[in-house]
């Protein structure tokens, strides 16, 4: 008896670690599948495993964790809420596009008393509510904004999430186990994927989802070491260079960007003021 009440701690200690704690993950560790590494007693990863890239054939295409052989399409489904409109696998192994262009892009502006419709698996609006129906419709409370249900509601705390307001949305919960909020996909694997496969790495504008740029390897690249005496641990790899946690890459005269080894196996890149 002893030893079950002792088990049932640990499992207790360690099942109820608050992820809202740990660093903030680069979201294309999760679009390219990787999967991160957790030490024993820990709660957030220290690293990831991105070794299924190293497996990708050159000649096929990859997308949330599937396959597609040249002349292949992503099915419809799969793409209706990214604005996407179709995605078609080409002989180099990169996905040929057209985007999706709402009528709302393009429309008059909406009257003053309507309210735009929008659902989670859509990415352009379902319809509009006007006049007495629109004032009748019943409100959602979100950072403190007022919304009619049928809204996006967009955070100012996490770009990676947008929510929409229903009858039954709840502020209280978090964004990942919201079920009216839906994480963003920046399409990294579509919009992207000559840069992955040159082991290019994302660079981030402070506070959004989603990279605005790619920096690629160039023979120019040097390491400059950090404060971290600890070289046992696991190292970001870039082009031909290893990096210990806190080594940063030198960029010359690029004064506008930063990339450091916080999060193994990438480098984490982003602009800075400059």
């Amino acid at each position: 008896m002893k030893v079950s009440i002792f088990v049932i701690f640990i499992v207790g200690v360690f099942g109820d670690c608050d992820k809202s704690k740990c660093r903030s993950i680069p979201i294309h560790y999760d679009e390219l599948g990787c999967k991160p590494v957790i030490n024993s007693g820990d709660c957030c990863p220290k690293s990831f495993d991105c070794s299924n890239l190293e497996s990708r054939s050159d000649d096929k295409c990859y997308y949330n964790g599937k396959t597609y052989d040249p002349d292949s399409s992503i099915d419809d489904d799969s793409l209706k809420a990214s604005c996407i409109g179709a995605a078609h696998c080409t002989d180099g192994g990169n996905f040929i596009h057209a985007h999706r262009d709402c009528a709302e892009f393009f429309g008059p502006p909406l009257p003053s008393d309507c309210i735009r419709q929008y659902s989670r698996d859509q990415c352009c609006s379902i319809g509009n509510v006007c006049g007495n129906k629109a004032k009748e419709l019943k409100t959602c409370e979100f950072e403190g904004k007022t919304y009619k249900i049928g809204e996006r509601m967009y955070s100012d705390k996490n770009s990676c999430y947008t929510c929409y307001c229903t009858s039954d949305f709840d502020n209280k919960l978090s964004f990942d186990k919201n079920p009216n909020c839906v994480k963003v996909n920046c399409q990294l694997e579509i919009l992207d994927y000559n840069k992955i496969k040159n082991k290019c790495v994302p660079v981030y504008h402070k506070d959004s989802c989603c990279p605005s740029n790619w920096r690629c390897p160039s023979t120019d690249d040097a390491v400059v070491a950090g404060n971290n005496k600890d070289t046992s641990g696991p190292k970001c790899k870039f082009g031909k260079l290893e990096f210990n946690i806190d080594d940063s890459l030198a960029l010359g005269d690029n004064k506008c960007q930063k990339c450091t080894c916080s999060i193994p196996p990438f480098l984490s890149c982003s602009f800075v003021d400059c």
